[in-house]
Order: C-alpha cells, then structure tokens, then sequence
C-alpha cells in the first residue's frame, strides 16, 4: 500500500522537474516496490480523465450503452497507462540504459499527474474565460508543446540519454498514445 508521503514525493518530485531541477530524480524511489507504487498516479489522474471525457475533450459519437462505453473508457485508460512503459521496457536495453528503466518509469508516471493538471487546467480556462477559438487553440498548443518538451527533459535525465534519443523517445509515446485516442475513438463507435 502506498502512503501519503510516497505521493506526496511523487508528485513533488514531478514538480521539481517542471522547473528543470535535476537533483530531483533523487525523490523518487526506484526499487522494485517503488516502481508498482508509481502506477498510484494512474489513480489520482483518472478524476481528470472522467471530466475530459464528460466535458467532451475527449469526443465521440456512439451507439453503445452507458455501462459499455464506461467500461471501454476504463479499459483504454488502463491501456494508455500500461502500453509505453511496456515498450520502453524492450527499447531501454538497445539504448544500454536499462538500469536506469525503472527511474524512468516512476518519474514519467508520477509527471503525468503533473502533465494531466496542467491540461486540465488549460482546458478548463478555455471553456470558462471569454477566449477566442483560435486563441484556446493556442494556448492549448503551448501547454502541448510544453508537457512534450517537460518529457524530453525527463527522459534525458532519468536515462541519462542524449538529447536526439531523448526526443526520440518522446514523439514515439506521443504518437502511440494518439494511435490509442484513435482506436478508442473507433472502437465506441
């Protein structure tokens, strides 16, 4: 079981990195326990999941019941936080850091907490505050172009990799987390 103060490290850990402390990767606990622990973020972000899916971020049209489309949702969200440290797993080794694997992958779900607030937030301001549509695209754009540029930064640290695998890394998760919207999406139809 995890304590509060394991996700209060966590998190703050997380935060730290946001403002580019490296020293940082030293809150978290990568032993064996502390890795299955880190999947505690999966729970405090899934909240953030339901109301972007209810406030229609996350959009589609289906013909299935609500139980069946609830369900899906939950399936897909446990996929999505799963799948990548699933294949990072096979790819850490080709790098010769898999030693480091499990650092990355407590850092990196203990960030999507980080990522999934300030998201949230920036999709919540859009739809309350008087913005233009071009305007909350925008903003929504930055805060993309950020949380993908906060993961480069994690993942050079926590791997300890160059800047180029770093990215690469980064654009491979982007796009296998689209391709799960896009299966979810065609999956509720």
């Amino acid at each position: 079981m995890i304590t509060k103060q394991e996700v209060f490290q966590g998190v703050y850990g997380a935060w730290r990195l946001v403002l580019g402390d490296r020293s940082a990767m030293a809150l978290f606990d990568d032993s064996v326990s502390g890795f299955w622990k880190s999947f505690f973020a999966a729970v405090i972000v899934f909240p953030i999941y339901a109301l972007l899916i209810i406030m229609g971020v996350i959009e589609f049209e289906t013909s299935r019941s609500v139980p069946a489309v609830i369900l899906l949702n939950i399936q897909f969200y446990i996929i999505g936080w799963v799948l990548w440290p699933l294949i990072v797993g096979h790819i850490v080794p080709a790098l010769d850091c898999d030693e480091k694997y499990a650092l990355y992958i407590v850092a990196y779900n203990w960030a999507n907490v980080i990522g999934a607030s300030l998201f949230f937030l920036t999709i919540t301001a859009s739809a309350i505050l008087p913005l233009s549509a071009s305007f909350s695209a925008l903003l929504t754009g930055a805060v993309t172009i950020g949380l993908l540029t906060y993961h480069v930064f994690i993942t050079r640290v926590a791997l300890d990799i160059p800047l180029g695998g770093a990215i690469g890394l980064t654009i491979c998760e982007f796009v296998i987390g689209q391709m799960i919207l896009i299966v979810q999406q065609g999956v509720l139809m």
